[in-house]
């Protein structure tokens, strides 16, 4: 089954590099998010029944009440640290806990 992964991360780089080790592990990059309105709007224009996966970071700033707006039975939300550095191994073993439970809100 495909994932779709929806990027909302502040630092180009980091984002580079997750779509990258993601990408190579079966998920489908779907849209990057630069702003918590894009976000929003790509959520609501999104089909209820693709699996998603949002990965962002603390400093892209989502509210409480995005995060809720974010998770689903089929979309799952993974928020990664804008200064650590995470192997693309840990990467995805991050994204692959956060999809198995998407009701739940991962952060690392």
């Amino acid at each position: 089954m495909t994932i779709a992964l929806v990027t909302a991360l502040v630092d180009a780089e980091i984002e580079d590099r997750v779509i990258a080790a993601l990408v190579a592990d079966g998920f489908d990059l779907y849209k990057r998010c630069h702003t918590s309105k894009q976000l929003m709007e790509c959520m609501e224009g999104i089909s209820q029944d693709l699996r998603l996966l949002f990965i962002t970071d603390e400093e892209f700033g989502l509210t409480s009440r995005e995060v809720t707006a974010l998770l689903s039975e089929q979309r799952a939300l993974l928020q990664i640290s804008a200064h650590e550095s995470i192997s693309f191994e840990a990467l995805r073993l991050r994204a692959h806990e956060a999809v198995r439970q998407p009701e739940c809100f991962k952060r690392y």
